[in-house]
């Protein structure tokens, strides 16, 4: 490894064999002491380690050592029993196999000693190689739910991203939001070393089932040759989420040499963490923006604190911040055809049974968060994955997939209702939790028939008493209906297990909703279905601008 890719004084340093074991088996033993905090369990293992053990039957009398020397009240009943110890050895034994590695902090602390209440220790997994690069961090504040297109931050992070490869051999990161995964997925296509930091104790300390889980929703961030994830968080009884996402942004500042400010919040908890690493000597380089709004207010708060010199603006050519992207709809550029464009008419209510899309927050159901964060990066026109994004999206892969959420069973289904857009007055209402309409003028239409025979059946609406007579193959058609709650029944469900490939349906079996002519225009161009519109008041409001649609049904 190259001198000058390395920081000077590395402020962590790998724990010996005879250091680590003892460690570790201290924080197995105290997981289940939801009395004692974090950082009393994280203290009591470095004692531990301090003092040694000798044998598996010296463990009991090293733990109560530690304690005592430390003032930890840990009370003759809490003292682990041989049971317990056996439990512990053995789950050291499969971390330790797992490649985890605890480091500790060096005595000359951290680059600037930014943040000096930071934990003493951190729980290691990955490339040992990372460890001690000089590092930097791409900052945003957390971000709402719903994306669009080409979003400035994303722009912005992008390009102070490279800006910081310039200078630094790593990148430090995390996950736990879309502007974390954004910089961590860079880091990945970009071939970058990165520090990843968690906001939970470390999945590989975790169980095999959340240790999957989070390799299968992270995968494609990081790769394990180039990556070191690292959590501040021993196994046990945690803080709050906002206490834990302080500590996260805490560390991943405290790593980095420089910090880079893409779009901070004002009088928020970055702000507060960037000026005061500023004034202890860490370089501060802050995205200046040519109109300030609340995403960026911190921006400019930050470099008119008068925290130190070593806060620096960075000014980005216009053409840079916002480069061209590709209009995927021509229509968006005012080329609507002239000729007559045909619509189908609705036969009537009772043949067909409709699959209406919806916008959504993150990933789509088969999208990985790592191409979700690449379409972000990208400025793909469909990453605001509004219901007409969606509906696009079932097209192009021919596929309705189904999903298990809220199904009783946990069975993947397609849902389809027999309500036509015309009668979805009363059941169109915003769902703040969701942040998304119940319904929305977006779907594919479906002949009843055709859907019956591929297995479509009715749902089934009751009490609990009823689903508890249901076979076990037919439960996941049950929907609760209560005496008091949503009336579930007026949307008239009907579910197919599993996934609808639409090439299994005949061309003039289906039918797509759309909410505008322009919309019409561009599925009759691109794919091979009938096209009629949504048609109704209340939908037509929920729609996009110049909707020059009129009812159909």
């Amino acid at each position: 490894m190259n001198q000058d890719t390395v920081a000077e004084d590395a402020p962590w340093r790998t724990m010996s064999r005879e250091e680590v074991a003892p460690a570790l088996l201290a924080c197995a033993l105290l997981e289940s002491r939801s009395s004692l905090g974090c950082l009393q369990r994280i203290r009591v293992a470095l004692e531990m380690a301090r003092i040694g053990v000798s044998s598996s039957g010296s463990i009991v009398a090293a733990l109560a050592d530690a304690c005592y020397r430390l003032g930890v009240e840990l009370g003759a009943e809490a003292r682990p029993n041989s049971s317990r110890v056996e439990h512990a050895m053995r789950r050291v034994d499969q971390w330790l196999a797992r490649g985890l590695r605890v480091l500790r902090r060096h005595t000359q602390g951290l680059p600037g000693e930014s943040l000096p209440d930071l934990p003493p220790m951190l729980f290691a997994w990955g490339s040992a190689d990372v460890t001690g690069l000089k590092a930097a961090a791409v900052l945003n504040s957390r971000k709402p739910r719903r994306i669009a297109p080409d979003e400035p931050w994303v722009r912005v992070t992008r390009i102070l991203f490279h800006e910081a490869c310039r200078d630094h051999c790593a990148v430090v990161s995390s996950y736990g939001t879309v502007a974390y995964a954004v910089v961590s997925r860079l880091a990945r296509v970009s071939s970058v070393p990165l520090i990843m930091v968690c906001d939970e104790a470390l999945p590989f300390m975790q169980s095999g089932e959340r240790m999957q889980a989070f390799v299968d929703r992270h995968h494609d961030l990081f790769h394990p040759r180039t990556t070191l994830v690292v959590s501040p968080f021993p196994p046990g009884g945690m803080p709050s989420s906002a206490a834990r996402n302080r500590e996260r942004d805490k560390l991943v500042i405290a790593l980095s040499l420089t910090v880079y400010v893409a779009a901070v919040r004002g009088g928020g908890n970055m702000e507060a963490l960037v000026i005061q690493a500023s004034r202890t000597g860490t370089r501060i380089r802050v995205f200046v923006p040519g109109k300030a709004d609340s995403m960026t207010a911190g921006n400019l708060n930050i470099l008119g604190s008068n925290a130190g010199r070593n806060i620096e603006p960075i000014w980005l050519p216009d053409e840079s911040a916002s480069p061209p992207r590709e209009i995927a709809n021509p229509v968006e550029k005012g080329r609507v055809p002239r000729r007559v464009l045909k619509l189908r008419n609705w036969p009537g209510s009772g043949l067909w049974l409709v699959h209406y899309t919806r916008s959504l927050s993150g990933p789509w159901p088969g999208q990985t968060l790592g191409q979700y964060c690449q379409c972000l990066i990208d400025g793909h026109a469909t990453c605001g994955h509004t219901g007409f994004d969606t509906l696009t999206r079932i097209l192009d892969e021919g596929l309705i997939r189904g999903s298990a959420r809220l199904i009783r069973g946990n069975v993947p289904v397609v849902s389809f209702t027999e309500c036509l857009p015309g009668e979805l007055e009363q059941l169109v209402k915003w769902r703040s939790g969701l942040i998304r309409w119940s319904f929305e003028p977006y779907g594919i239409a479906i002949d009843k028939a055709t859907l019956i025979k591929l297995g479509a059946e009715a749902v089934i609406y009751g009490g609990e008493q009823l689903f508890r007579t249901l076979p076990k193959d037919k439960r996941y058609l049950f929907q609760i209906l209560k005496d008091s709650g949503p009336d579930w029944s007026v949307e008239r469900e009907w579910r197919l297990p599993k996934d609808l490939a639409l090439e299994s349906v005949p061309l003039d079996c289906v039918t797509v909703i759309v909410a505008t002519l322009e919309q019409a225009w561009l599925i009759r161009r691109e794919y091979p279905y009938e096209v009629t519109l949504a048609g109704t008041e209340t939908m037509r409001t929920r729609s996009p601008a110049n909707s020059h649609g009129s009812p159909l049904s």
